[in-house]
């Protein structure tokens, strides 16, 4: 059985400016990848055989920041939630990105700095 959760990089637009008082951008990040660290690992518990992050929004991040930087930044997000995982669990692990997403072949490099 596989479970797709969406991955953090795509939550991580909810806040885009240092605007909550008393709650930074970063602090807001750590509660993000600890949330999204629970979903994934009661996917495991539950018996998937594979959890796969929705990461579809890469295509978007290239319409937002045509630079690639974004999508960087996403990968770093998306990275600080797969680092806490081991390497049996990231067995299990996998990504899903929409399909002709990587007509951008300059960028295709950049998946390959995923923890997956």
């Amino acid at each position: 059985m596989k479970q797709a959760v969406i991955a953090p990089s795509a939550l991580s637009l909810v806040y885009t400016n240092p605007s909550i008082k008393n709650y930074s951008r970063e602090q807001f990040l750590n509660d993000l990848i600890n949330e999204s660290e629970k979903d994934v690992r009661l996917c495991l518990e539950a018996g998937a055989d594979k959890v796969q992050l929705d990461f579809a929004k890469a295509k978007l991040s290239l319409k937002i920041d045509p630079t690639g930087q974004l999508l960087k930044d996403f990968i770093s997000i998306n990275n600080r939630l797969l680092e806490r995982f081991n390497d049996n669990e990231r067995d299990k692990l996998g990504v899903h990105i929409c399909s002709g997403f990587f007509s951008f072949l300059f960028l295709l490099s950049t998946f390959f700095n995923l923890l997956i």
